[in-house]
C-alpha cells in the first residue's frame, strides 16, 4: 500500500509541471494585446515610467477591447503618479474608472486630489470609494489626512519656507545633507540632483531626467562634485 502511494505521488508531481506549462501556452495564445501595449507593459514592469507613459498614449487608440483600454488608462495614471504629475494621474484614474477598471481607480483619483491640496474634493472622492469598498482602512486615513492638512492651512505655520532659486532647479533635487567643516556644517550643502548640467547624456527611465549627480553648494553658487 505504501509503495503504491509513493508511486501515485511521483506520477502526480511529474504531471504538475506539464499542466502548468500547458496553462502558460494557452495564456500566451490568448494574448491579444497590441504590440505597442506589450512594449509599454515591458517599460512599466521595468519601472521605466516616463518611457511607458509615452507608449501607452499611442497604444490606447490601437486597442479595441474596453478592458485593455481601462488597464492602459490605469497604468498611465500610475506612471504619472510615480513621476509626480498628480494632475494627469488624477485624470487617468478617472478615465480608468469610467471604463470599468474597478475601485482602485477611484481610490487613486482620491489620493491624487489629496496630493494636489484639493481636500474637500478628495474627501468627497473617498466617500465615493467607500460605497464600493466600505471596509478599506485607507478611506479613514485619507479623510483624516485631508482634514488635518486643511486645518494646518488655516492655522498657518511658525516656519517660513522660501524657494532659493539660485540653488534649486526645475528637475528633481533631493537628499540634501550638511557638509561643512565642524562648527560650520550649515555653510556647505550636498544635494542629489537630476538637473540639466549633471554628467552623462542618458536619461533615467523612471523620471525621464538625467541620472542624478552630487552637487556642492557653498554660499549661493552650486558646484558639481565629480565622483
Amino acid at each position: 500500500m505504501q509503495q503504491r502511494l509513493i508511486r501515485s505521488l511521483v506520477i502526480l508531481l511529474t504531471a504538475v509541471p506539464l499542466f502548468v506549462s500547458a496553462q502558460t501556452d494557452v495564456n500566451d495564445d490568448q494574448d491579444t494585446r497590441h504590440k505597442l501595449t506589450k512594449k509599454a507593459d515591458a517599460f512599466y514592469d521595468a519601472k521605466e515610467y516616463s518611457l511607458a507613459v509615452e507608449v501607452y498614449d499611442k497604444a490606447y487608440s490601437k486597442e479595441k477591447d474596453r478592458s485593455q483600454k481601462a488597464r492602459i488608462a490605469y497604468n498611465t495614471a500610475e506612471c504619472y503618479r510615480y513621476v509626480g504629475d498628480y494632475k494627469r494621474a488624477e485624470g487617468n484614474y478617472k478615465k480608468a474608472s469610467k471604463l470599468g477598471f474597478g475601485p482602485l481607480a477611484d481610490l487613486g483619483a482620491a489620493d491624487m486630489l489629496q496630493a494636489q491640496g484639493e481636500y474637500e474634493d478628495a474627501i468627497a472622492a473617498y466617500e465615493v470609494y467607500r460605497t464600493l469598498v466600505p471596509d478599506d482602512p485607507r478611506i479613514e486615513i485619507g479623510i483624516n489626512s485631508c482634514r488635518q492638512a486643511a486645518t494646518w492651512v488655516v492655522q498657518g505655520s511658525l516656519f517660513s519656507v522660501d524657494n532659493i532659486r539660485a540653488l534649486n532647479s526645475k528637475q528633481a533635487d533631493y537628499a540634501v545633507a550638511f557638509a561643512g567643516r565642524r562648527g560650520q556644517e550649515d555653510m556647505t550643502l550636498i544635494v542629489s540632483s537630476m538637473r540639466e548640467d549633471a554628467k552623462g547624456k542618458r536619461e533615467d527611465g523612471w523620471m525621464g531626467e538625467r541620472f542624478s549627480d552630487l552637487f556642492i553648494t557653498e554660499g549661493m553658487e552650486p558646484k558639481r562634485k565629480d565622483h
